[in-house]
């Protein structure tokens, strides 16, 4: 063998060592879920077995003989979202959390592929097993695609919807990064990188997108969420939903669906949102007839963390105008005069 192949081989065989100490460097194996429920759990956490397999964390906080509203979280992040919200309005109402399948502290039986058609009958399934016949539904993001959904689904069992920055409509901003994500997590080989590399960077820069005030992305949170999504079968779930997010897969939201959707809806958007496009809002308040839309202008997708007081107050009087003696008074209207050309559906408060 001469001096050049030898030098070649030495060098190949340094390349293939730093790539098998980097691969366990970066490798992240599973966590289990004792683990996590023993760090992520708290005194208010319960589980429920449905349908499927899935044994579902809930907590069921609030008012128990209060209005009852059901939340529904957005993608990859869980229950904890609508704390502040639990806080605000729980005296009055009772207030049922619950995480995705995929998402969390629930679990899903190997193999689970979550759809958003799955998720509404997961939802499904879930009041009705906790015996909720008829409530309010909240969802936010992904929460929302699956809010309106259920709506058109199960219109007798609900009093009211709310969609704060519901996604749901084709993404048509140009996104190259978006677009080069997507393309990663359709091949064997952007999932295997999901499923076994280590996620904190991009979970926090996606944090760094969620919120218009960055003071919300701490290191405690990232931690949590990169550690939760690390839970055994979450990280393959949640590349199928973003998958099925970002394509259409499950089909997206129409005026023509939506005309099925008979609730009172009120829509809440965040002005700075840079996950859900803004127009979103003003699309689901032009099709879903009689709703409301208010927008925060300086809250971005998480407004309900990000502008809890002012978001929980305006929950609370949509509430209160679902309530039988509070009909006759009509909705709610804007501190401000000036919607002309607007649509008729909307109102911006702020």
């Amino acid at each position: 063998m001469g001096r050049a192949a030898k030098i070649a081989g030495a060098v190949l065989a340094g390349i293939v060592l730093v790539l098998i100490i980097a691969w366990f460097a970066m490798r992240r194996p599973d966590i289990p879920y004792a683990k996590l429920e023993a760090k992520y759990g708290t005194a208010a956490s319960r589980y429920v077995d449905l349908p499927g397999g899935l044994h579902v964390h809930y907590q069921d906080q609030g008012n128990p003989k209060g209005p009852v509203l059901v939340l529904v979280h957005g993608f990859f992040v869980n229950l904890d979202t609508w704390k502040p919200w639990v806080r605000r309005l729980g005296n009055d109402y009772r207030i049922v959390t619950l995480d995705l399948p995929g998402h969390g502290l629930t679990r899903a039986p190997a193999g689970y592929h979550p759809t958003l058609a799955g998720y509404v009958q997961t939802l499904d399934d879930f009041v009705s097993a906790e015996h909720i016949n008829k409530f309010t539904l909240g969802g936010w993001s992904l929460g929302g695609d699956i809010a309106w959904r259920y709506a058109a689904a199960h219109p007798d069992k609900l009093n009211g919807l709310i969609l704060i920055g519901a996604s749901g409509w084709p993404d048509t901003r140009p996104n190259s990064e978006r677009e080069k994500a997507l393309a990663i997590m359709q091949s064997p080989f952007g999932r295997f990188m999901a499923r076994n590399l280590d996620q904190t960077k991009r979970v926090h820069d996606a944090f760094m997108d969620t919120y218009a005030n960055q003071k919300f992305v701490t290191e405690e949170l990232v931690t949590k969420y990169t550690e939760l999504g690390r839970a055994p079968g979450h990280r393959d779930a949640i590349v199928d939903v973003a998958v099925d997010m970002n394509t259409g897969a499950g089909g997206w939201a129409t005026p023509e669906k939506l005309a099925a959707v008979a609730t009172p809806t009120l829509i809440l958007q965040g002005g700075k949102d840079k996950l859900v496009p803004p127009a979103n809002a003003s699309k689901y308040a032009a099709s879903i007839k009689g709703s409301r839309l208010i927008v925060y202008p300086n809250a971005g997708h998480a407004l309900q963390e990000e502008d809890a007081d002012q978001s929980a107050a305006d929950v609370r009087a949509f509430l209160k105008s679902l309530q039988p003696a509070a009909k006759k008074k009509g909705p709610p209207t804007s501190t401000k005069s000036s919607n002309a050309g607007r649509n008729p559906n909307t109102t911006i408060f702020y």
